[in-house]
């Protein structure tokens, strides 16, 4: 079974976090069992909020995650106002998680943190 970490920064995008499970939701009901499961954190283990004012309590903090149940990927979930929240918390946390997972996503957060090769920026409206 693969099992997918995904982060949520605060003003993470719903768009992104219910494109990414669906589909892992919808496989498992197509498939004899579970072959896919997800979990959602924080860098803290607090609540999350979109910009749309949906609170998400995450399962964890990132930190109890890597400890206990380490994920196959990690998804760094991240939208409007990303620069202010890729802090140096945040870097520091995924560079440590790099260290037990094999792949980060999050173009913007895995390039601050020295994971990846480039960055893909916001159109300028965007920020």
């Amino acid at each position: 079974m693969k099992h997918y970490c995904f982060v949520l920064l605060p003003e993470y995008s719903n768009l992104c976090l219910f494109n990414s499970l669906e589909p892992l939701r919808a496989a498992n009901s197509f498939i004899q069992g579970s072959g896919y499961r997800w979990t959602l954190v924080s860098i803290d283990g607090q609540p999350a909020t979109s910009p749309s004012g949906f609170d998400i309590q995450p399962h964890c903090s990132l930190d109890q995650l890597l400890d206990e149940d380490k994920p196959d990927a990690l998804f760094v979930l991240a939208s409007y106002n990303y620069q202010r929240h890729t802090t140096p918390q945040v870097i520091a946390r995924l560079r440590q998680a790099r260290q037990q997972v094999g792949l980060i996503g999050g173009a913007t957060q895995a390039s601050a943190a020295g994971l990846a090769n480039c960055a893909l920026r916001a159109p300028a409206s965007h920020t």
